[in-house]
């Protein structure tokens, strides 16, 4: 992929942030910054993911409370297996 050259301007914090690398791991603090705004990138879509999951969670702990209710009252049946 080519690279393109571009200028941010960060705070502080985000600067020594950089300063304080694993200088063994990101040789250059642009390696630091391109890895963290990937990873970053891919850890918001996760938590999308997860918030997804969660709610097909919610809604089959609905459908099993509805189904308990309707089973202590005795208008579920369950259906024959054989």
């Amino acid at each position: 992929m080519a690279k393109i050259s571009r200028t941010y301007r960060l705070s502080k914090e985000a600067l020594e942030q950089i300063d304080q690398r694993d200088k063994s791991r990101y040789p250059t603090a642009n390696d630091f910054v391109e890895s963290c705004i990937l990873i970053g990138c891919r850890e918001e879509n996760q938590v999308e993911e997860v918030g997804l999951i969660l709610q097909e969670i919610r809604m089959v702990q609905k459908e099993i409370r509805e189904m308990k209710q309707l089973v202590q009252k005795g208008d579920y049946h369950f259906p024959n297996i054989d």
